[in-house]
Order: C-alpha cells, then structure tokens, then sequence
C-alpha cells in the first residue's frame, strides 16, 4: 500500500497581492502623468534661474508682439512692458506654494472640525456642519477673486484653504462616525423606522 502523495502546490503559500502604488505604474497613463507633473513642478521651482529678464525689467512698449520689443522675446510684452516669458516662469513658485499652503491648511482645518463635530454630535454636530454648508454654497471663484484683490497672490492659499475645508471637515467626520459604529453599535444613530400603509 503506497503513501498518498503531498499536491506541493498545497503547501505553497498565497501570492500576496501587488501594491496599489505597483499595479499604478505599471499603467503608461500613470508614468506619462508623473512625468509631465515633474516637468511642471521643476519648472514652477527653478524657471527664474532660467528667465532671460528680471521679474519686474521692462523690455519695451506693454503689449507688444515679439520682434517688435525694445529687447528680443519669445512672447512679447505684457502689462507695463514686462517680458511674457520671464512673467511665466517667475509666476510658478508663488502658485506652486500657495497651492501646497491652501491643502495643508485644508487638511488640518478640516480634521480639526471634522474631528470636533464626530465627537460631539449633539452639541456642536449641526451647527458645525450648517457652517459648512453655507461656505460650499458660496461661489468659490468669486471668494478666490476676492481674496486675491485684498491680499495678493500668496496669501490666496488662505482663502483656497477655507474652500477646501468643508469638504475635508465631511470626510473626516464620517470616516470617525463610521469607524466608531463599526467599534461601538450603541453609539450608532438611530434610524427612523418607515411603516408602509396597510
């Protein structure tokens, strides 16, 4: 009588699935958008060093095409008489920055309050979230304008991050509502029953 034979696959372990972050790159999609924000961001960081005039140097008359400037361009002049190109790549850092500035400060705002409202939902829950509420229904565009006209192009993340807010105030406070439901059903909202008419 012969032993029964072992199926070695068996005892093989399971592969262990690839990472988002690898099956992400294996998509060209994935690496040609990489590729084209570095360029951007290279070009926001050091575009200045490469910038043929200074940022505030007029070349020659305001809206002027190239050829026809005081000084060779590329684009011509802008306003004031400025060079167009040397205005766009002086012009990355700043957007750059304020960019990276309004998503922190979204980020931690939005925690804080989403966090604030999730832990007290009898007292401050609703009247943290009509808050909210009545800043998604503003314009954002127009808030953008707005601050950009009173404070100037950097100080813009501040009135960027108060757009990003409320909607990272509502992630934050129902992936809290959520975890501690999943954890505690007693903390669970009551739901209200429907009876159909007989």
């Amino acid at each position: 009588m012969t032993a029964p034979v072992a199926d070695p696959s068996a005892a093989r372990p399971a592969a262990k699935p690839p990472g988002i972050l690898r099956v992400a790159f294996r998509m060209w999609r994935t690496r040609i958008g990489l590729l084209i924000a570095i360029v951007l961001a290279f070009v926001a960081l050091f575009g200045r060093w490469f910038a043929p005039y200074g940022e505030q140097e007029p070349i020659g008359i305001p809206f002027t095409k190239a050829g026809q400037t005081r000084l060779p361009s590329r684009f011509g002049s802008a306003d004031v008489g400025l060079d167009v190109w040397s205005r766009f790549l002086y012009g990355g850092r700043p957007i750059l920055i304020a960019a990276v500035l309004s998503t922190l400060l979204a980020l931690v705002v939005g925690g804080i309050v989403g966090l604030t409202a999730a832990y007290n939902r009898r007292r401050l829950d609703g009247f943290l979230m009509r808050v909210m509420d009545i800043i998604l229904a503003m314009p954002q565009i127009i808030i953008a304008l707005v601050v950009l006209s009173m404070f100037g192009g950097v100080e813009l993340f501040g009135g960027w991050g108060l757009l990003l807010g409320p909607l990272l105030v509502r992630l934050a406070k129902e992936a809290l509502v959520i975890s501690r439901e999943a954890r505690d059903p007693a903390t669970a909202s009551p739901q209200v029953e429907t009876t159909s008419p007989s």
